[in-house]
């Protein structure tokens, strides 16, 4: 039951958790899975190698679902007001005889 007290999105302890900070069992799980996996490359590597000789897909598959656990996650980010665009300004490209290619 919500406390009536407290607002839509507050909670009870102002000093908790940060927003985007995992918990302690989650850091450690996933350091655990990053060790194993770093610690079994060469072995997962054969095994992969011998999945995709049936089933490509599968082997795929796995490296898809074992990414997350050792890639950092695509952060989403937002443009506010003072956005600027990348502007790139690429050169004409030299011809053989030394001059710039329009």
């Amino acid at each position: 039951m919500a406390n009536p007290a407290w607002k839509p999105g507050q909670s009870g302890n102002p000093n908790g958790r940060p927003k985007g900070k995992p918990n302690n069992i989650t850091a450690e799980i996933r350091k655990a899975y990053e060790l194993l996996i770093h610690n079994n490359v060469d072995s997962m590597t054969t095994w992969l190698n011998e999945i995709a000789l049936e089933n490509p897909e599968k082997a795929f598959d796995i490296i898809i679902r074992l990414s997350p656990f050792v890639l950092p996650k695509k952060q989403e980010i937002s443009a506010d007001e003072n956005f600027q665009p990348i502007q790139l300004v690429i050169p004409p490209r030299p011809t053989d005889d030394g001059k710039d290619k329009e």
